[in-house]
């Protein structure tokens, strides 16, 4: 089992390297973390932009010019396009965006020709978050993508869930349906739609998974918490997984949990074909980093 984000660095096999395809890699705080993963073994980077910028940032920091594979473009959407060809064809594992904005980058990712979403499935975000007060990893869904997610776009945020906590190891994942009370109220619709997801997930996936909602954060994160409300919930204060009932809950609990609570973090899309790494420019350098193993980790081959 992958206990910490640090334990990605000894469980990946490296005799299995990774394309990384980045579009706009001339990005300072980027180019770092890319240098990092090539120099351990772990993937073999796409630079893919302004040929003159980017040698222009590997030079700034003193990088070796031979870890990188530099394809020049003319502008931020070729450079897009070229990266998501890259990966369609399989030249490349993963997909990583660098200095270019979030709408040319998921333009490219979405388009129903060349893109990376198969048709019929939910593009979202996934976070695994380390956290120093809490005792396990944590996996966040949607704090980046879906402003709010209906039924039928949570029910896939769970599936998708359920596909990264199996590959780092968690056999039968806790997974938490929050909102502000554990109660069901018509008062917030977000609670009722908690409730029929438990009855859906538990009735089709069985022992796969354990899962219950609504239920507030104490009741997911502190058995404590649990012994003195006296609410009896299979969860039982020790969640691997917390679906979020609309992105601002998400994206609070996401930052606040970094900026305040000095979490770890890696990120990525989910729903796409091959994994595509969608980082904050405020991320740290290692975030990024692990980042990239957390694309690798789930990559195909």
């Amino acid at each position: 089992m992958i206990q910490r984000l640090e334990d990605l660095v000894t469980k990946l096999d490296k005799s299995k390297k990774k394309g990384l395809a980045v579009v706009c890699a001339q990005d300072t705080n980027t180019i770092q973390a890319i240098a990092k993963a090539a120099q351990d073994g772990f993937i073999t980077p796409y630079m893919i932009g302004c040929k003159e910028e980017i040698l222009k940032t590997i030079n700034h920091f003193s990088l070796p010019r031979s870890l990188f594979e530099i394809i020049e473009t003319e502008d931020d959407v070729q450079a897009a396009s070229k990266a998501v060809e890259l990966v369609r064809n399989g030249d490349a594992d993963i997909l990583m965006k660098g200095l270019v904005s979030s709408s040319t980058y998921l333009k490219a990712i979405l388009d129903k020709e060349k893109g990376l979403l198969p048709e019929g499935n939910v593009l979202s975000h996934l976070t695994v978050i380390e956290l120093p007060q809490y005792h396990k990893l944590l996996f966040l869904s949607d704090v980046a993508v879906i402003p709010f997610p209906n039924y039928q776009q949570k029910s896939q945020m769970i599936k998708y869930a359920l596909q990264v906590t199996k590959k780092f190891g968690i056999s039968q994942p806790k997974i938490s349906l929050l909102s502000a009370t554990e109660k069901p109220t018509d008062k917030i619709p977000g609670t009722l739609e908690a409730t029929e997801l438990k009855k859906e997930f538990i009735t089709n996936y069985g022992d796969e998974l354990i899962i219950d909602g609504p239920l507030d954060v104490f009741l997911s994160l502190d058995q404590e918490s649990v012994r003195i409300k006296g609410v009896p919930t299979p969860v039982n204060g020790d969640a691997d997984v917390l679906i979020f009932p609309n992105i601002e809950a998400g994206n609070i609990f996401y930052k606040g949990s970094v900026l305040l609570g000095k979490g770890k973090i890696a990120a990525m899309l989910v729903g796409t074909n091959s994994p595509v790494i969608l980082t904050s420019r405020s991320d740290t350098t290692e975030s990024k980093y692990y980042s990239i193993l957390l694309g690798c980790l789930m990559a195909k081959r």
